[in-house]
Order: structure tokens, then sequence, then C-alpha cells
């Protein structure tokens, strides 16, 4: 088994639109983003993305964090499937667990 990283925390929904799509994102805190970008420095992601075990409530998936437009931090796509299935919308607060493998 691969080492990982844990990492729990509380961040609000934000929506956003890029070009004409509509995106509901999730900011990784600045203190774990560092974290994790000094640990998976070595290793190559492409465009700086990083994959990653997301879990919200009950759910677990394999999805990929998003740099942060100017590269100071990720971001943490909220796919519509989950929305739907905890009425998620613009300005809730989710409680989100991260896995990062580093190996």
């Amino acid at each position: 088994m691969f080492p990982e990283l844990l990492y729990h925390f509380e961040a609000p929904l934000r929506m956003t639109r890029i070009g004409k799509t509509t995106w509901y994102l999730v900011s990784v805190p600045t203190e774990i983003s560092a974290e994790i970008k000094d640990a998976i420095e070595a290793v190559n992601a492409p465009w700086g993305m990083i994959s990653i075990w997301a879990t919200l409530g009950d759910v677990e998936w394999k999805t990929i964090l998003f740099p942060k437009k100017g590269g100071v931090g990720y971001e943490l796509a909220i796919n519509a499937k989950l929305r739907k299935r905890f009425h998620l919308d613009d300005g809730d607060v989710l409680a989100l667990a991260l896995r990062v493998p580093i190996g």
C-alpha cells in the first residue's frame, strides 16, 4: 500500500462560471494545499492536477484537485450527482475528507 496524506476540513461550496459552463467548487484551505504541494512536488502532476480520493458524507470517490488560478492552492469540483444527493447549493458549507496518495 502506498503512503497517503489524510485531511479533514470544512469549506463553502461556490458556484462559478467558466465560459458557458457552471462549476461548483470547494477551495482546499491554504495550509492543506501547501502541505499537499510539498508532498507531491516530486510526482509528475500534469497541468498541476493531483489525483485524490474525496469523501463527503458516506460517499467516497476518486477525483482530482485543480490548481487555483495563480498557482496558490487547490480546488475540488463537486459534481451534480453529489449536489443532488446531498441537496447542496452555492454557499453551503461542506465537511470533506481528502486522501492524497504520495507514493
